[in-house]
């Protein structure tokens, strides 16, 4: 839902169950998430210069990410059987792989959503990215990245992006889309991680 109330649009997506994998195992887990004081200076500098305010989401975020986990080891999930047979509907090459008991068993190529590592993958992934686009990460916000006049933060896969011209954002997403699938909005109501963003134009 928008914070209006309005119903936007339906969600579902397949979840590993991440609570039997071994925490102890994992030295890095910890994601960040963006300060709620740095959004709000974002939007104080942007309403205060009259800057460009791009809102963009990535699809499927977590699944651009390569698995990784402990000792280079293969990380396998097991699909009980009810599941598995929509599995083997969508693509009929995968019933070898289904056992005696029915249940469908697969390695993770991508960081799953549920997988206890996840989140980290993803983070890591982008921030390397926007490293990679030129971009510095703030040294007191870790989900804020700067180049030049354009500034970015970002909540797991939402990101706002502050431009100083509608042209900076549209350059920005050109860029970001040829590496990730991307929805993005601008205009004058705008939501981002519950804030609904009103902008006037006087």
């Amino acid at each position: 839902k928008a914070v209006n109330g309005q119903h936007l649009k339906d969600k579902a997506r397949i979840v590993a169950g991440g609570h039997r994998q071994d925490k102890s195992e994992y030295v890095a887990l910890s994601t960040q998430t963006v300060n709620t004081e740095s959004v709000f200076i974002l939007l104080a500098v942007a309403a205060y210069e009259k800057r460009s305010i791009m809102i963009i989401d990535v699809r499927g975020a977590y699944l651009n990410a390569k698995m990784k986990s402990p000792g280079g080891r293969d990380t396998f999930i097991v699909i009980d059987k009810e599941l598995a047979k929509f599995f083997v509907m969508v693509d009929t090459t995968l019933a070898k792989f289904v056992g005696a008991d029915g249940k469908l068993r697969m390695r993770i190529e991508k960081a799953l959503y549920g997988c206890i590592q996840a989140s980290h993958l993803w983070q890591e992934l982008l921030t390397e990215t926007l490293i990679g686009m030129g971009f510095r990460i703030s040294c007191y916000d870790k989900c804020v990245a700067i180049r030049g006049d354009l500034i970015i933060c970002f909540h797991v896969d939402d990101l706002m992006v502050v431009g100083k011209t509608k042209k900076d954002c549209e350059v920005f997403k050109l860029e970001l889309e040829k590496i990730f699938d991307i929805t993005s909005k601008v205009g004058n109501n705008l939501d981002y991680l519950g804030l609904h963003i009103q902008i006037k134009d006087n």
